[in-house]
């Protein structure tokens, strides 16, 4: 995976990837992410390498499987 590949955020969720945004929900409100690759949510373009903590939560447990984030804290 290069980091010229861009993702972009929509509602799929595989079974494994579900139970792993249930134990983020979990988690405390300010965790915060490094981006893998190039990804577009709410609206806004974050390039890889950037580390934001506004990530939705239904959408973390499949882009840490997929080794899109990575968490930092």
């Amino acid at each position: 995976m290069s980091n010229d590949e861009e993702v972009t955020l929509v509602s799929k969720v595989s079974p494994a990837s579900f139970a792993k945004t249930l134990e983020v929900k979990s988690e405390p409100e300010h965790v915060e992410y490094r981006v893998l690759v190039n990804l577009s949510y709410d609206g806004k373009q974050v390039p890889a390498g950037d580390v934001v903590s506004d990530i939705p939560k239904s959408s973390i447990g499949w882009l840490l499987d997929g080794n899109y984030i990575e968490k930092v804290s």
